[in-house]
């Protein structure tokens, strides 16, 4: 019987297969015995102490020492853990980089760089313990092990493994360079190739990137802030390239550090195998983050416009009308709608000019009577063919959009996010020819109509009361009206300051305080505050001569928005952060008066009818 070719082959392997196959296993073992070998050398008592000193800096500052009491939640550990865990974990970093880059046994650079990310891993893990067991000593119930994993080994050990491969090729370079430049003389050479004095220079020139930077992270992807409503947002996109971007950076300093150091007739296809994808993706990356990335001068424009025009022939907003469609999930919203213009000056109104809001572009603005001097989209002037006289009105219709590219880090996209946007009325509407200081904060208008559209699962808020609520074309759409011709007295403050739009996924609380209806926004998870900050809005209302009954049917919002912030103030909604007011650890009393003060300080600011932020 004939054997097929095939069967043979599968019967009867060749020699040069077997050969083959145990070269790659027989090279696999070596590598993994050097790495091995590597990071045992690491682990000695210096780098323990250094571990343990580490441990205990970041237990001391998650349990925030002199500081108000926060509950120490697994949001609040991945929110603060970059920050308590920083400065040890670069300094370990750093020695790891040290101890790796001075051993003569022979290793690659490949195993050394292994032996380096698993020392630091090390390192990653035991500060991730050391802020669960922080948890639990604080009676915490609240424990999502796998979002502090995530935010210690990726978020933030990213940016600190990248850091020591730096570290260490750096090292490596400096031990190989410096003795070469004083080489006359024996002394010299010796003290210059020795390991502190390397270490020491390293951790000079990090220190100086680090101040330098505003102490974020040297090198590397800078970690993304956790909100406990938004997540991360769409901010791990701009996160993960630009890790992409320092990882093939570091490879190729790696590559680099390799073909210097081995000298072997492999050495160059190693390189080219390696280092050509590499550079592909490093140049990839960079492009993709430049062309993505924020317009700086388009913003200085924007400030510059602001400056530069001058109060003169400002109209007074009598009243607007708009319809805002957000979508969360692109992080884009699109205003459109009216606003009735009176002059309210004794001089004539000649000229008109208009700014988009930050980030945004003006896609129409029609304004009877007028013909276009200046227009682009972020900028618009107008001249009236018959001036506008004192006590005349004018009608403009204008349209706006924003679209959220993922990477912006200006004002309007830090706030129009995936859950719990939180836009200013500076944002949604133009601004007309001065900076208030503020983005176009203050806007007096005396009757206020808004149709809010969001998506299904998410709740919109916008100023006065709500007339009606309906869903359409895979959209949820809300209906607001302040003013005059509101179904209801609005909150005390009374019309006429700054408005605030909100969209996020919010379950709602609410109470009577004799004839004043008080509503809490706030995201499912977050209600363990709720019934204290009931009991602090009582006794604030209680507690003045201008108590409830004085303002019937009045309705007053507390809404909760993302990321730390100050408290925000609008005439009819008190805006506390997820971070203070829904973040204090009322247990045993602790945290109790510092709520109930910031509740009391915001009310009293209310009621004057002031906006704008509580320092």
């Amino acid at each position: 019987m004939v054997v097929p070719p095939s069967e043979t082959f599968r019967e009867h392997p060749s020699a040069d297969g077997q050969h083959g196959g145990r070269a790659r296993l027989a090279a696999a073992c070596r590598f993994l015995s050097a790495v091995w070998e590597e990071a045992r050398a690491v682990f000695n008592a210096v780098f323990s102490a250094l571990l343990a000193l580490g441990a205990v800096v970041g237990a001391g500052y998650l349990t925030g020492v002199a500081r108000a009491p926060f509950a120490l939640t697994s949001d609040f550990v991945a929110l603060h853990i970059a920050d308590a865990f920083r400065v040890p974990a670069y300094a370990i970093a750093i020695y790891c980089g040290a101890e790796i880059a001075q051993r003569e046994a022979g290793a690659t650079i490949g195993a050394k760089a292994a032996a380096l990310c698993v020392a630091l891993v090390v390192v990653l893990t035991v500060f991730g313990i050391t802020a669960t067991g922080v948890q639990t000593v604080r009676g915490e119930s609240d424990m999502d092990v796998v979002l502090c994993a995530y935010a210690t080994h990726v978020n933030f050990g990213w940016h600190v493994v990248l850091l020591g491969m730096v570290s260490m090729v750096l090292q490596i370079s400096l031990r190989d360079m410096l003795p070469n430049c004083v080489a006359a003389d024996t002394r010299w050479a010796n003290l210059f190739s020795g390991k502190r004095f390397v270490m020491s220079i390293v951790a000079a020139v990090f220190l100086a990137a680090w101040v330098l930077d505003g102490g974020d992270a040297p090198f590397g992807p800078g970690s993304v802030r956790y909100s406990g409503m938004n997540g991360y947002g769409h901010h791990p996109k701009l996160f993960y390239v630009s890790g992409l971007y320092w990882t093939a950076l570091v490879g190729i300093l790696v590559l680099a550090a390799h073909a210097r150091s081995r000298r072997d007739e492999r050495r160059p296809a190693r390189v080219v195998n390696f280092g050509v994808p590499a550079l592909a993706v490093w140049i990839g990356t960079g492009c993709w983050i430049y062309a993505n990335g924020i317009d700086q001068q388009a913003s200085s424009r924007w400030q510059q416009d602001h400056q530069r025009v001058a109060d003169s022939g400002v109209p007074h907003v009598v009243a607007w009308d708009l319809e805002i469609d957000i979508d969360p999930v692109e992080c884009s919203l699109e205003s459109r709608g009216s606003a009735l213009l009176a002059n309210v000056r004794a001089e004539p109104i000649r000229e008109l000019t208009l700014l988009a809001p930050r980030g945004a572009h003006l896609m129409r603005i029609d304004i009877p009577n007028t013909s276009a001097l200046e227009r682009n989209p972020e900028f618009h002037r107008y001249a009236f063919a018959r001036p506008l006289r004192s006590g005349e009105r004018v009608r403009m219709l204008f349209e706006l959009v924003f679209q959220g590219r993922g990477l912006d880090t200006d004002g309007s996209a830090s706030r129009l996010v995936q859950n719990g946007t939180f836009l200013k009325s500076g944002d949604v509407v133009p601004s007309f020819g001065h900076d208030t200081g503020h983005e176009g904060e203050r806007v007096p208008a005396t009757r206020i109509r808004t149709v809010i559209g969001t998506s299904l699962d998410q709740v919109a808020i916008g100023p006065g009361v709500l007339l009606r609520e309906w869903k359409e074309n895979a959209g949820r759409y809300f209906e607001y009206a302040r003013g005059p011709h509101a179904s209801r007295v609005e909150a005390p403050g009374g019309p006429g300051l700054a408005f605030s739009i909100h969209s996020g996924r919010y379950a709602v609380a609410r109470r009577h305080f004799n004839h004043m209806t008080v509503e809490v926004f706030y995201h499912p998870g977050h209600e363990r505050n709720i019934d204290a900050m009931f009991r602090c809005i009582g006794k604030s209302l209680a507690s003045r001569t201008r108590g409830p009954a004085s303002y019937p049917d009045a309705l007053l919002r507390v809404i909760e928005f993302p990321y730390a912030g100050e408290t925000r103030v609008a005439p009819d909604a008190i805006l506390f952060s997820e971070w203070r007011e829904f973040a204090f650890d009322l247990r045993g009393g602790r945290g109790i008066d510092a709520l109930c003060e910031s509740v009391d300080r915001a009310i009293t600011r209310q009621l004057a009818g002031s906006g704008g932020t509580d320092s």
